[in-house]
């Protein structure tokens, strides 16, 4: 699952060098239209656009836009400030809203989920392309973590929405892939296999719209593995989880007749109207942060250590997002064999500790003043989450808490402040017990 993670933040990456998009001219009908210092409605309002004021459209950050005056003032303004707006040849800006009218035209879909395979904690990873509103493909990895072995699946879907137009709404689900069971150590030594297994899935679920591109998701799947001993085993898992969704366009520009025309009545004699143009408005979006942390980890039992790690996160609301992240570090020693001198509790290779984990935070939003003229936006956010940690040939599903702050020092480029929990059971030292690792790192991140 670990290397799933660091593909996805890679492929995202390469994204950050992508050709800039054009700017947007338009003009504010509306009797004005506020202008806000940063992204969020928390954010305070420091200039207001005059009807019949141009605008330029720079870039957009979830449902904010950043644009300039004819005076060269920037600032940030509502997505729905900005609808009610024409470009210079008098045509309405419509854009691609973040409602659940624009939830209908959703086309990529990504999402984490967490349940139970069996008896077992389910941690799942999900990549999907919705061909028609009724019927989409759908690629997951899951990983689950037992005290006997670890199990890694890989699936490929097709679902079927029965009701796409509901706001809650059923879908049935097949598909087929395989299983990879590997033993825990202990087995190993005694001689059980790691083995790889053919998978058919049956499922059902119901989805359900939250806000803007945020989707819930409950689910059930009956797996039946096809073992080498030529028996069928079935296993059942039941995840519930988070999606963020992707729409099919950012903005179109329509003739401004043909809006208003939706509002009055048909004519008894039908006119002769040419077929519109719509044009896509190609706005620069910042919803993705990518960055790399440093910074230390004290792992319980075995003293404090460097960490460093990379992270991936998306930008659903000004105050919602999705993060994953995955560090490396190298355990210290335990006191034990600090003070008797004796033979190492684990072998070097053994003290690699390396985990991934899947998160979803909430931003407080708000301002850092240094001075008069530098006024930084800040957001201090808190993380809930979960995943894996490899550590002592073992791996452990992992709980984490998190909490954090963020500096923009631009529109595009942040530093961050981080202290996060990884929570998991662990049997190292001989007890059963929950291993508490604390983390704080420093890091900086871009938005593209």
């Amino acid at each position: 699952m670990q290397y799933i993670i660091l593909v996805l933040i890679i492929v995202f990456s390469t994204h950050v060098g992508s050709v800039k998009a054009d700017e947007l001219v338009v003009k504010v009908v509306e009797p004005y239209a506020d202008m806000h210092t940063g992204p969020a409605r928390e954010f305070p309002i420091f200039n207001s656009i005059a009807r019949g004021e141009t605008i330029t459209v720079i870039k957009s950050h979830t449902a904010w836009y950043k644009v300039r005056t004819a005076d060269g003032i920037e600032g940030w303004v509502a997505q729905s400030a900005l609808a009610a707006t024409l470009d210079l040849n008098e045509q309405t800006l419509q854009l691609a809203e973040s409602s659940f009218d624009g939830y209908q035209n959703r086309r990529w879909e990504f999402g984490v989920f967490a349940g139970k395979l069996n008896d077992v904690a389910a941690l799942s990873v999900i990549a999907a392309w919705a061909f028609t509103d009724n019927i989409a493909a759908e690629l997951s990895a899951t990983q689950a973590l037992g005290n006997f072995s670890d199990n890694r699946i890989w699936l490929v879907r097709v679902q079927h929405y029965t009701f796409p137009e509901w706001r809650v709404s059923p879908y049935f689900s097949i598909g087929a892939g395989q299983i990879n069971t590997e033993p825990s150590a202990t087995l190993v030594e005694s001689g059980d296999e790691s083995r790889v297994s053919d998978l058919l899935e049956v499922g059902v679920g119901v989805r359900y719209y939250l806000t803007q591109n945020f989707v819930a998701r409950a689910e059930y799947k009956r797996l039946t593995a096809l073992t080498a001993r030529d028996e069928l085993e079935e296993l059942n898992q039941w995840t519930l989880g988070l999606s963020v969704v992707f729409l099919m366009g950012a903005a179109a520009l329509l003739p401004v007749s043909d809006a208003f025309s939706q509002q009055s009545a048909s004519p008894v004699i039908e006119p002769n109207l040419d077929r519109r143009e719509i044009r896509e408005a190609d706005i620069d979006s910042e919803n993705i942060e990518i960055g790399v942390f440093a910074g230390q980890i004290s792992i319980e039992d075995f003293s404090t250590s460097s960490v460093v790690g990379v992270t991936l996160g998306y930008h659903v609301t000004e105050n919602i997002f999705a993060e994953a992240s995955y560090a490396t570090a190298t355990a210290g020693q335990t006191s034990f064999e600090i003070l008797s001198g004796g033979a190492p509790f684990l072998t070097d290779e053994q003290r690699d500790y390396t985990y991934y984990d899947l998160s979803v935070g909430y931003n407080f939003n708000g301002e850092l003043f240094l001075t008069e003229g530098h006024v930084f936006n800040t957001d201090f956010f808190l993380t809930l989450g979960g995943g894996s940690t490899d550590f002592g040939d073992e791996s452990q599903f992992t709980v984490t808490l998190g909490a954090g702050y963020r500096v923009l020092l631009t529109d595009y480029f942040a530093l961050r402040l981080d202290v996060k929990d990884h929570i998991f059971n662990s049997e190292l030292i001989g007890e059963e017990k929950n291993s508490h690792n604390l983390q704080y790192t420093l890091g900086a991140t871009y938005f593209f």
